[in-house]
């Protein structure tokens, strides 16, 4: 019995500092919101340079789930996000581009696949514009790297920067208990 209350009050308090840095992002991602329709990219990006650059130590990679085990909570959130939008019949009211741009692309580099912009958009349950509006807007914020694919395609591939990969591994290796 004691046992079983340790591991709740642990996964509780999992859920609690995972909650929290979620709450975070979302409050980073709205502010990077306001800062792009003000069309000031400069302040945006200075505006998340140090969640940038704080990001890209990797210290706390050392204990982290596995990248399979991340990948399967990605997914997860992912279905989740399509079962709620699917038993609410509201696809479009809990839309969250960002979110679920990041989470594609962490689960693409997990399986060290390349994806193409038209992929990413293709993937997405929002109109293609609205899509890579989101996409420019990452890029802005130096959440994904956008480079060309050759000289024979018009498309180009979409990647996490190192920074972001480790902040989403932070954020899904707290939500091991989804």
């Amino acid at each position: 019995m004691m046992s079983e209350y340790s591991a709740l009050e642990t996964a509780a308090r999992l859920l609690d500092r995972a909650s929290e840095q979620i709450s975070s992002v979302g409050r980073a991602l709205d502010d990077a919101r306001k800062l792009v329709s003000s069309n000031d990219c400069g302040a945006a990006q200075s505006a998340h340079t140090d969640m940038v650059m704080h990001a890209e130590d990797d210290s706390y990679l050392r204990s982290a789930p596995s990248d399979k085990e991340m990948m399967t909570i990605a997914r997860k959130l992912i279905a989740y996000r399509k079962a709620r939008d699917e038993a609410l019949k509201l696809p479009h009211l809990f839309v969250d581009p960002a979110w679920e741009i990041l989470l594609d692309l962490f689960i693409a580099g997990g399986r060290k696949k390349r994806v193409g912009v038209s992929n990413t958009c293709a993937n997405m349950a929002i109109p293609e514009s609205t899509a890579l509006r989101y996409l420019k807007a990452l890029e802005d914020y130096a959440l994904i790297e956008i480079s060309p694919t050759g000289p024979e395609s018009d498309d180009v591939y979409v990647a996490l920067s190192r920074g972001t990969r480790n902040s989403m591994i932070n954020i899904l290796s707290n939500q091991g208990g989804f």
